[in-house]
């Protein structure tokens, strides 16, 4: 059955909850599907000493190219993938190590910025979305 678990802290690697007493689970040592939703994107994950939360569907935004893969200061820096929200004032946000990229433009697949002075070398890039960070593909960083 489905049962609701009150969120009392979470970060960024962890969500603890606490089931109510009356439900079976709560005293049962087992393995629980769990479902977990989060600015309206949803994640499956099945609880087992620990939980890996893996994307049941394609609502995750997810980054999957960059162009050009060398930038320097003033460059526009194109950010491909898919299930990219829109229609947020101020989001998304990218980040080029740590550096502001400004955003330009973007659509559910594309997120154009121009680099700002930062460090040289190679950098992570983060997109954040009013709903959460976007998943950047190995072939994206």
């Amino acid at each position: 059955g489905v049962h609701e678990c009150a969120v009392t802290s979470s970060s960024a690697t962890q969500i603890l909850c606490d089931l109510p007493m009356f439900s079976p689970i709560a005293a049962a040592d087992q393995a629980l599907p769990v479902t977990v939703r989060v600015g309206g994107a949803r994640a499956q994950c099945t609880v087992a000493g620990g939980c890996t939360l893996t994307p049941t569907d394609g609502s995750t935004p997810s980054i999957t190219s960059l162009s050009p893969s060398s930038v320097t200061s003033t460059n526009t820096l194109t950010l491909t993938g898919s299930s990219l929200p829109t229609g947020v004032s101020g989001f998304p946000k990218v980040m080029v190590g740590a550096s502001t990229c400004s955003t330009t433009g973007s659509t559910t697949t594309t997120v154009s910025c121009t680099v700002g002075s930062g460090e040289g070398g190679i950098q992570e890039i983060s997109v954040r979305f009013a709903t959460g960070y976007a998943a950047v593909a190995a072939a994206a960083k």
